[in-house]
């Protein structure tokens, strides 16, 4: 259990912004001889054990005598979380990679540093975590901490009066670039140029007699349509794909999907942990309907504390595993794809199959609801527990922790495949790069490489992985391989994480 050690007494010290993106480590010496002392009393612990071990003593339900006082134990927890945070860091910035204002003013190392202020203090970050459920106390945290962040950004950043416009003053304070952003994805792409041709005759003819404001401006009169309509069609035989004759009425609906979209797109969605979780609609069944109430209102159930041993954790994981692979391929790649493994969006997904968004959220909602339903009726058989609506609903968190770990153990079986396609010195540059987290410098004096030499293999070997990777998951997914460029870099970035976090014990 060496690895155990540097989990509990180390921190991120930086997170280069370019290059390498390699962060920095950085031992509290302190903190690593108390680790070292505590580890030699018990060596076969987990890191889980050691993580809820400290959290008691914050608590005080155990007391500080073998862990030293609660200073470290607060030390040891928060060091435990920093992975959790850059991983937060991470997610954050793809998230709000196409919203310009954040793009703007926030970096990885911003969103690390947010989270990183709040696991300073362990306890209240895990306030409501119960000890006596089926959780783990980094997968809490990371939800905890993206919820909180991201509440925070809203805060500090309130959409910049965007909200204050009418449509049509928000349709004329929008720009060419931003409408077309707005549109892909969200529209035929065959479509998306007559739209920006009717944007810019309204432009052209639509002007306010009175300057009352964008929060004020009303819909275009008859006249003004009719002029639109006209230059449009004076227009459109000049576009890729003219389409038919419009009439009034068409022009106004385009519009109206002009509005729609830049609205949309200058909308951020945050999602918090602790609110209602019935994204894939688990409250519709008869019987099922107080199914995903907030968790943080019910008592601990004592039943469920069995869930936390190794030998019934295993029953659980056994029942996951069946209840998931009865789902058709097409319905577990789903899933896969979607938040539990690639993070994909729906709207991302739908491009990857050929179909709308609204085809893809249709097939997801019943799937976590049956596995729900499967997983509260093993546990009912295998583990004595009475089932009722607040039993069912401290299922719903080690559910998603389960899907999340089962998805991403797919993926990481993938990459694993291609390790043995790169050479031994490729894996010893891997290994001082992300292992020990050395600079190109150190690397190319280790091995006798110039700086730019180990630039250039680092590349090559990342790009490996993500050429094999692709192929392989399209070949999984029957689909064509150049199907995935709409989510090419939730791939990238999937892999990019998998190097840093889970690849280490290969190389």
């Amino acid at each position: 259990m060496t690895n155990i050690v540097p989990l509990f007494s180390q921190f991120i010290v930086s997170i280069p912004e370019t290059g390498d993106r390699l962060i920095r480590w950085q031992p509290e010496p302190k903190l690593q001889q108390n680790m070292q002392r505590l580890v030699e009393l018990d060596r076969e612990a987990t890191e889980e054990f050691w993580a809820r071990y400290f959290l008691k003593v914050l608590r005080e339900e155990l007391g500080v005598e073998v862990s030293g006082g609660k200073g470290y134990a607060q030390g040891h927890l928060s060091a435990y979380l920093q992975q959790t945070c850059y991983s937060v860091a991470l997610n954050l910035s793809r998230q709000y990679s196409s919203v310009d204002v954040f793009k703007q003013l926030y970096s990885e190392q911003d969103y690390f540093q947010k989270a990183n202020l709040l696991v300073s203090n362990p306890v209240e970050l895990l306030r409501n975590f119960r000890l006596e459920l089926f959780s783990s106390i980094r997968g809490y945290a990371w939800k905890r901490l993206k919820g909180l962040v991201s509440n925070q950004i809203r805060r500090e950043h309130p959409p910049q009066n965007w909200g204050n416009y009418s449509d049509w003053g928000l349709l004329r304070n929008t720009c060419r670039t931003e409408l077309q952003s707005a549109l892909a994805g969200r529209i035929n792409q065959k479509q998306v140029a007559q739209h920006l041709l009717v944007w810019q005759c309204f432009k052209e003819i639509y002007t306010p007699k009175y300057n009352i404001g964008s929060s004020h401006l009303t819909a275009p009169n008859d006249e003004e349509l009719q002029q639109i309509v006209q230059y449009y069609h004076q227009r459109r035989l000049a576009l890729p794909e003219p389409g038919t004759t419009i009439d009034e009425i068409g022009i106004g609906q385009m519009l109206e999907v002009c509005i729609s979209t830049v609205r949309d797109w200058r909308t951020v969605s945050f999602s918090y942990p602790d609110a209602d979780t019935n994204t894939l609609g688990l409250a519709s069944d008869s019987g099922w309907e107080k199914i995903s109430q907030d968790i943080s209102r019910h008592k601990p159930n004592q039943l469920l504390a069995r869930l936390e041993q190794e030998e019934q954790n295993h029953q659980i994981d056994a029942i996951l595993t069946a209840a998931f692979e009865q789902l058709s391929p097409q319905q577990q790649s789903l899933l896969r794809l979607w938040k539990y493994g690639l993070a994909a969006k729906q709207q991302e997904i739908g491009q990857v199959f050929n179909l709308p968004q609204y085809k893809i959220s249709r097939q997801l909602k019943p799937y976590k609801r049956s596995l729900l339903k499967v997983f509260a009726q093993g546990c009912e058989e295998s583990f004595d527990i009475e089932l009722n609506n607040e039993v069912i609903a401290q299922l719903d968190s080690p559910l998603e922790e389960w899907l999340e770990n089962h998805c991403q153990k797919f993926f990481h079986s993938l990459l694993e495949s291609i390790v043995p396609l790169i050479s031994s010195e490729e894996r010893k540059i891997l290994q001082l790069c992300y292992c020990q987290n050395w600079s190109s410098e150190e690397i190319g004096a280790e091995l006798g490489l110039m700086v730019s030499d180990v630039a250039s293999k680092l590349t090559k070997i990342k790009q490996v992985f993500l050429t094999h990777f692709t192929i392989n998951l399209a070949a999984n997914l029957e689909i064509n391989p150049e199907a995935l460029a709409a989510i090419a870099y939730r791939i990238e970035a999937f892999v990019e994480s998998w190097l840093h976090t889970a690849a280490y014990p290969l190389y």
